[in-house]
């Protein structure tokens, strides 16, 4: 597998990628001549070449959504892990890389071990790392590769203390690991200060793991609505926990991690990061908004407006992000009048955090056109969409309609290949996706 060649957004077909599985008849999208080793570059979403459902990623809109990150990046000194399991594309995490991203996060060691088959050096499991196995194979894979920078995170003595007499048993380097501040009710974490600077004065004793730093995630305030002051409070907890960390020069004899921010508050994450940064100057503030490179047609689309309209002090780049991922399907029944079934399902696209919502549609072979006001998706099944719309409409069986989705997590784990196109809708290279 190791000599296959992957295509890339540009059409390039250069660089070997581990386990790229080329396209083929098992691919959602995937036309026949393409199938029998003809050329996805070139084929038209607009004229149907296509065989949808396909998923799509609008190149000028990831550049676009890169460059606002690396310029909101510089303007703020934070340095960015963003969590891969957002699109666990290769394309895309490499994109990043390349963006000067940190490292890359996870959340479990499958994603870790997928990471480390594309290359990257340095991972953030945002997670506890529990299990023999899965203990065993960090230790083996850092063992293998003593440049592979690795860290995970704790909430207890058991689970740190199995993992430090697992490194010491096989004779590994110390594993850094993080300790988690986490909220009452809520997942994994110290519910509080005084808990945390417990654990972290347990830890001490431990020879096989080395506390590097502090981490948090007010992500979990998202919610359908979200929860500013619950994020807010949780970043305002996390620097309390901080200040009674470092108290006394405690920790401070190598750089410490402060490591927090989804994609739904990072300003207000980036705030506490600079404040803290002026504070303790060897602090390396580090944030894992992953979504970004993509973002959305739904709940990170109203966030992000949220946050640019209330805190210019800290999103202070120009412009902002735009959505990148589109899935597109045809019409496919006009069953009563004013109702209308699209070849689209729960099997293609995400509804945990919102319907999917129509963006745009086209007559094959045809532009794209605007979409009526007030179509919204009124049923979904798992290969089908319903939506209402007023007659007399324009719509006829054939038609091409692209949905914008919310929450990019759940549709990319849909999709085995995602299809790059440029500003006409013409395929330039796929990514192949590893869940």
């Amino acid at each position: 597998m190791d000599d296959l060649k992957h295509l890339g957004p540009d059409g390039s077909n250069e660089r070997p990628l581990p386990g790229f599985t080329p396209p083929g008849w098992h691919l959602k999208g995937i036309p026949r001549d393409v199938e029998n080793g003809g050329e996805i570059a070139g084929k038209s979403l607009l004229n149907d070449d296509l065989m949808l459902p396909a998923a799509i990623l609008k190149t000028a809109a990831l550049e676009r959504n890169r460059a606002w990150m690396r310029d909101f990046l510089a303007d703020t000194g934070i340095r960015l892990c963003p969590h891969g399991k957002t699109t666990m594309a290769p394309d895309l995490l490499h994109m990043q890389m390349k963006d000067g991203a940190w490292g890359i996060t996870a959340a479990t060691v499958q994603h870790v071990r997928i990471y480390r088959r594309f290359g990257i050096n340095r991972i953030i499991m945002a997670n506890q790392l529990v299990g023999t196995a899965n203990i065993r194979w960090i230790i083996e894979e850092r063992m293998v590769d003593p440049n592979f920078e690795f860290y995970c995170l704790v909430d207890s003595v058991e689970a740190a203390t199995a993992l430090s007499e697992a490194v010491l048993t096989a004779g590994g380097a110390p594993v850094d690991v993080l300790l988690e501040l986490g909220r009452t009710g809520g997942r994994t974490g110290r519910r509080d200060v005084e808990s945390l600077v417990e654990l972290a004065d347990q830890l001490t004793a431990l020879r096989g793991i080395s506390v590097a730093g502090l981490e948090t995630f007010e992500g979990v305030f998202q919610g359908s609505d979200g929860d500013l002051g619950g994020a807010t409070s949780q970043m305002d907890t996390a620097v309390n926990a901080l200040a009674a960390l470092l108290k006394d020069n405690r920790l401070t004899d190598r750089p410490f991690i402060f490591s927090a921010g989804g994609t739904a508050y990072f300003d207000v994450a980036v705030q506490r990061m600079m404040a803290a940064t002026a504070r303790w100057p060897n602090l390396v503030p580090i944030l894992r908004s992953g979504c970004y490179i993509t973002h959305d047609a739904g709940i990170y689309r109203k966030l992000f407006s949220d946050m640019k309209a209330r805190d210019d002090r800290v999103v202070t780049t120009q412009g902002g992000f735009e959505p990148a991922l589109e899935v597109w399907a045809h019409v496919q029944s006009l069953p009563e009048p004013g109702t209308v079934i699209v070849s689209l399902g729960r099997r293609d696209v995400g509804s945990d955090s919102g319907m999917p919502r129509l963006v745009s549609w086209a007559r094959p072979g045809g532009p794209r056109q605007p979409v009526p006001a007030g179509i919204q998706a009124a049923a979904l099944w798992d290969q089908h969409l319903k939506f209402h719309v007023p007659e007399p409409h324009d719509f006829k069986i054939g038609d091409l309609l692209g949905w914008g989705i919310s929450h990019p997590c759940t549709t990319f784990d849909k999709w085995k290949a995602l299809y790059f196109v440029d500003e006409n809708d013409v395929v330039t290279g796929l990514t192949s996706t590893y869940f």
